[in-house]
């Protein structure tokens, strides 16, 4: 379950939403804002490559996986929820935010992946994976069948940015 509500995060923040947003509003359409897009998203991968074998070696000689876990899901959101902040013009503030945050949605991603084993045996790991996935997909559209533009009566106002 926690892998699928983590795809939401990609969708909208990484692949297409804010990453759009990004090259529109915040860099005005800029030339190389697609290029800077991506290589803040790669610094935080390369930040991720690095460390996450600490990170791992660390949550296993201490038993802190639910707590790193804890962690980097407060750091992700805590990060994705300062992007509101970002508005045209604020190129490296909004740069410096999705990295962040991006490094706390990978970390979180790499301790995820370790708890699989010990919720399934090595011959039931992918049906168990597969079973949480679909579930989280008949929920999430489910969820989505029952919501409605009402739902959230502030879209409709323009939102003041942070100050």
């Amino acid at each position: 379950m926690y892998d699928f509500a983590n795809s939401a995060y990609t969708t909208v923040v990484i692949t297409a939403v804010f990453g759009a947003y990004f090259v529109a509003g915040i860099a005005g359409n800029a030339p190389w804002a697609t290029f800077a897009w991506t290589a803040a998203l790669s610094l935080s991968y390369a930040a991720i490559l690095f460390t996450g074998p600490l990170v791992g070696a660390w949550a296993d000689a201490h038993a802190a996986k639910k707590k790193l876990l804890l962690f980097s899901t407060v750091g992700c959101v805590l990060f994705t929820a300062l992007l509101y902040c970002a508005g045209p013009g604020a190129v490296v503030l909004s740069l410096v935010l999705v990295a962040a945050s991006n490094y706390f949605f990978g970390t979180g991603e790499n301790l995820i992946a370790a708890f699989l084993p010990e919720l399934a045996d090595s011959r039931a790991m992918g049906r168990v994976s597969g079973w949480a996935g679909r579930s989280a997909i008949s929920a999430a559209w489910s969820r989505s069948a029952s919501a409605s533009p009402t739902s959230c009566p502030r879209a409709s106002r323009p939102p003041k940015r942070c100050r």
